[in-house]
């Protein structure tokens, strides 16, 4: 999934660009009568929001990581 936005607390999780099978995951779960919480989601959510205050704790930043996606996405593109 994506997940846009500054790393932390105003970070928005993309569920919508989840997908199993080339199927939307939220959509795939309903076919499968499998059940979910909004709040599951939200706490998966709140995990990736805590891991970057974790890589900042560890490293003191996380530059790197943008740079990272710029220079994959550049790759990408060319």
């Amino acid at each position: 999934a994506f997940i846009v936005g500054e790393h932390g607390d105003s970070s928005v999780a993309l569920w919508s660009s989840i997908s199993v099978g080339g199927i939307p995951v939220l959509s795939f779960l309903k076919k499968n009568q499998i059940a979910y919480e909004k709040q599951t989601l939200e706490d998966i959510h709140q995990t990736v929001v805590r891991s970057a205050y974790e890589v900042i704790e560890l490293k003191g930043y996380t530059s790197w990581a943008i740079g990272y996606s710029v220079a994959s996405l550049a790759r990408t593109i060319l």
